[in-house]
């Protein structure tokens, strides 16, 4: 993040204390417990990703990795995957 990134800044402290996800930059609430792959799995398909990456709290996991289930103010990204070639 940069200084000169006020919006951005604004929209991650507004997640801040929360339980969620983001996709296409916006906040979707999701209960702490929730399957974390079922959960990517449907908002992948939601925002039509065929390839998509996964952050859980800023930081990126393989599927294999991530935690079973959302734990209270755990943040989901799911961002599209573009495969050049």
């Amino acid at each position: 993040m940069t200084w000169t990134d006020g919006a951005r800044f604004e929209r991650e402290a507004a997640t801040e204390g929360r339980t969620g996800a983001v996709v296409n930059g916006e906040f979707i609430a999701i209960e702490p417990g929730a399957n974390v792959v079922d959960t990517c799995l449907a908002l992948a398909a939601d925002a039509g990703y065929g390839k998509f990456r996964v952050f859980l709290n800023n930081d990126e996991y393989e599927p294999e990795d991530i935690p079973e289930t959302l734990q209270e103010g755990d943040i989901l990204k799911v961002t599209a995957y573009d495969v050049a070639g």
